[in-house]
């Protein structure tokens, strides 16, 4: 059976409803009617309710007045439905939020207020909570060292943090929908583009060169991986980090170290320039014997000629002896580009036994070379590794200057040590001193056993090459130089071949 329109009951379904509903009179803010809802959430039964006003239901706070309600309320007079927020207080004293609608409406030929509201604090504390969110991620964002970005996959600037606006010296205002590109040199705009052509939430990293709003070129580090946090908001997000002072510093680094080994072999050049002087006097006074002796023959009347060239054939001997020695120092004064390979660290050791014998020699110092049985493949630049063995070598032989020829013994040795090539120098010099012991490696530390910049070099170029140096004082006098060095893989060795 259908239900006619005028037999509805307003005020029934009402009370049947959810929502809080109240009406009370606009002027003299007493309540007309309250429904169950309304009730419950006031927690005042429903006759004492219909004997008290509105008014008597508000906050303690003073913001909420009788002059600030009748303003929010007079609103809907222009408004259908007009909605905003209030506070009010229960019966307990328990004052909570609310979110009211209110309306002007006609019952029994007298306008009324009808207020319909819902209890808000679980939203305000969700709010609340967002906010504090919101407020700490600010604040996180503010003192970051490094810049957060969204790029869309074209390079459309989405966001920028506080801190990136910092390092790219602009504002979120002027930056955010402009194109990345606008801002990268040319090199990195290539590299950002065709890597944003494959989107993928992996994370990558990139090195770019990007210019600041003030026309200052730096250079960036930074990861990216594509995100999608919502649906008006999506592509990639970078973390960078400003490094123009960390490249200025290796690139200085790389040049102080070219700088470095170009002096460690000129420096290599002095220690062995007396020995090679004496080296080569030899021969050469030779081959002017034999020119003087030839001369004079061909002032006697009855000279051989086969006399004449047996001399001149010595001579020639003599002069070829001179370019051996020459061409065996070549290699370490002429400045050229280095470059690594797998070497075996027993070849270089017999690349310079030459010029420490030489050496040797001249200072009355015997040498026992013990070269390892096995190959011990390294991957270094020869030159400078060469360079290392021969300042130890010079300067365990200086070392031993003041002690008596028959105690001057200079050892050198090679062998193998689990991963690495170990090199040994050992001398019977007057040792290390314990004060200096710990700062012999120091640049321009106080000459012990020879040049302290020679030392200095050699812990460089041996860290270059990942491997360590250390000394040691002898069992009983002298000294021990060592170094190693990593040993070289399968992989390298075919890689250098």
């Amino acid at each position: 059976m259908s239900v006619a329109f005028e037999d509805l009951d307003f005020f029934a379904l009402m009370d049947a409803s959810v929502e809080a509903v109240v009406i009370h009179d606009p002027d003299s803010k007493a309540i007309v009617w309250v429904n169950r809802a309304a009730a419950d959430v006031y927690g005042y039964p429903l006759e004492e309710l219909r004997k008290m006003r509105v008014s008597d239901l508000w906050s303690r706070d003073p913001r909420y007045t009788e002059e600030t309600a009748i303003t929010e309320t007079d609103n809907a007079l222009y408004r259908d439905h007009y909605t905003f927020e209030w506070r009010i207080r229960s019966a307990e004293g328990e004052e909570m939020p609310i979110e009211t609608t209110a309306t002007y409406v006609m019952c029994n030929g007298k306008r009324v207020v009808m207020i319909e509201f819902q209890d808000i604090t679980n939203r305000k504390l969700t709010e609340l909570e967002l906010k504090r969110y919101e407020i700490r991620f600010r604040e996180f964002m503010q003192d970051l060292a490094e810049g957060v970005c969204i790029s869309s996959p074209a390079g459309r600037i989405e966001y920028l943090s506080p801190a990136g606006c910092r390092l790219l010296g602009c504002t979120q205002h002027s930056v955010i929908g402009r194109s990345l590109h606008e801002f990268l040199d040319q090199p990195s705009s290539d590299d950002v583009l065709r890597r944003f052509a494959a989107p993928s939430t992996d994370v990558h990293s990139i090195r770019y060169r990007i210019r600041r709003d003030d026309g200052a070129w730096r250079w960036h580090d930074a990861t990216y991986r594509y995100v999608e946090m919502q649906d008006d908001l999506s592509g990639f997000l970078l973390h960078f980090r400003d490094i123009t002072e960390r490249i200025a510093a290796e690139k200085e680094a790389r040049e102080k170290e070219r700088m470095l080994e170009y002096l460690a072999r000129h420096t290599a050049m002095g220690e062995m320039a007396a020995a090679i002087a004496h080296e080569l006097s030899q021969p050469l006074a030779a081959v002017q014997n034999y020119i003087e002796g030839g001369l004079q023959r061909l002032q006697r009347d009855d000279f051989s000629p086969d006399e004449l060239a047996w001399g001149l054939r010595h001579a020639g001997s003599q002069i070829g002896r001179v370019s051996d020695i020459i061409r065996s120092i070549r290699g370490y004064v002429v400045k050229h580009e280095l470059s690594r390979e797998v070497t075996d660290l027993n070849d270089i050791v017999n690349e310079v036994r030459y010029f420490v014998d030489v050496k040797a020699r001249d200072l009355s110092v015997r040498t026992a070379w013990h070269r390892s049985s096995v190959a011990l493949p390294v991957t270094c630049e020869r030159v400078l590794i060469g360079q290392v063995i021969l300042n130890l070598a010079f300067n365990a032989i200086e070392a031993m200057t003041g002690l008596v020829p028959s105690r001057r013994i200079l050892r050198i040795s090679t062998s193998i040590d689990g991963g690495y090539a170990l090199m040994r120098v050992d001398d019977r010099g007057p040792g290390l001193p314990a004060e200096q012991k710990e700062r012999i490696f120091e640049g321009f530390s106080t000459k012990v056993t020879g040049s302290g910049i020679g030392l200095s070099l050699c812990q460089s170029i041996v860290a270059k090459h990942g491997g360590t140096i250390w000394a040691e004082t002898g069992k009983r006098t002298g000294a021990t130089f060592c170094f190693k060095l990593p040993l070289a893989g399968e992989g390298e060795e075919t890689e250098a071949a």
